[in-house]
């Protein structure tokens, strides 16, 4: 029983790992979608939570001088 248990969890392991790569995009190659939505971006060399808003048409960030790249907030991973 134990070996089984210590095989789902190796398994788990595995999955959480893979989970936590983040898809960095560059500002200059693709805009995030059109939704007002938060991001982590990359900005004077950190990694810092703005929001993107989309209103009438247009999206903007927060405080966007220095925001290189963007990516979708990563899930918390497995417990």
């Amino acid at each position: 029983m134990n070996s089984i248990k210590n095989l789902f969890r190796k398994k788990a392991q595995k999955q959480c790992a893979i989970h936590s790569v983040i898809h960095w995009v560059a500002v200059k190659k693709q805009q995030p979608p059109n939704e007002t939505k938060k991001y982590l971006t990359f900005k004077d060399g950190e990694m810092v939570f703005q929001t993107w808003y989309y209103v009438n048409g247009n999206g903007y960030w927060y405080d966007y001088l220095g925001v290189t790249h963007w990516a979708d907030i990563p899930k918390p991973p497995c417990v």
